[in-house]
């Protein structure tokens, strides 16, 4: 599925992606909005409803429609909150809002008739994804203005630790302790677990900051208490980690290896 090559390029899975949209859905601000959202719409009747139901039917209608709505905002949010691009505030909240659109605005438009059924004739498509595009905008205009929390209020792990911990889902989030490259992705080894981030290597490096650790090839970076002993193996070098992997050390990075001071074993002992 093309949402899981995304989230997998985000350092996500789709649990950690659910986890995240479930515990922002726990929030006061969206159980707020479905309940006042729900009572407004029922009470002015809108896109005809007023006329094709009565006040049970509306209740129901309008309680699906906006959590509906509110499930997917905090859906959408989640999509694209690792997206560097969109850092600028006000322009991730109107990207929020254009992606808003094009998710909610078709299904609003057939649910709607749907529920009034053909004697009563909905907004149509076009009409409904206007009505879902400006209400989005005015949403994405009134939370683009309301200040953000300054840094000490924020949460520890975002406060703290390196930069490329943001772009591993929550559950990953733990000093790093090797990263690897495969392919175009960035394979991050934490305590908790891998993850995979698209990007390059040397970006990763540069947000690596902060973690004691070297590169010791053009593919591997190592935490420094990860390290154990290195090998030798003729002309190859290896470096020996806690958890029983061992990783290449090239002639470029040695010379820093070697000023580590490790345990040197003969490749006799390390078999």
């Amino acid at each position: 599925m093309r949402i899981e090559v995304y989230l997998k390029g985000q350092g996500q899975t789709i649990q950690g992606f659910i986890r995240a949209v479930a515990d922002a859905l726990a929030a006061p601000l969206y159980p707020v909005i479905w309940v006042v959202g729900t009572i407004l719409c029922v009470m002015s009747g809108p896109f005809g409803t007023g006329a094709a139901l009565d006040l049970a039917g509306r209740s129901l209608y309008w309680s699906v429609t906006v959590g509906l709505s509110v499930l997917l905002g905090a859906a959408a949010r989640e999509l694209l909150r690792p997206l560097p691009a969109l850092r600028p505030r006000i322009r991730f909240e109107f990207a929020v809002a254009l992606l808003m659109t094009v998710l909610l605005g078709p299904i609003l438009a057939w649910l709607t008739d749907a529920v009034l059924g053909p004697a009563q004739t909905g907004p149509g498509l076009g009409r409904m994804t206007l009505y879902v595009l400006v209400t989005s905008l005015v949403i994405a205009s009134v939370l683009s203005a309301i200040p953000q929390p300054a840094a000490s209020e924020r949460s520890a792990p975002e406060a703290s630790g390196p930069r490329l911990l943001q772009r591993l889902s929550e559950e990953l989030r733990a000093p790093i302790v090797k990263m690897q490259v495969r392919d175009h992705y960035v394979e991050v080894t934490t305590r908790k677990g891998v993850g995979m981030v698209l990007m390059r290597f040397g970006d990763a490096l540069a947000e690596v900051e902060g973690r004691d650790g070297i590169q010791v090839h053009r593919s591997h970076w190592v935490a420094r208490e990860a390290m154990v002993a290195t090998v030798r193996y003729g002309n190859r070098t290896l470096l020996m980690l806690r958890d029983g992997s061992a990783i290449p050390v090239s002639r470029t990075y040695l010379p820093a290896v070697s000023e580590l001071e490790l345990e040197e074993r003969d490749a006799a002992a390390a078999e």
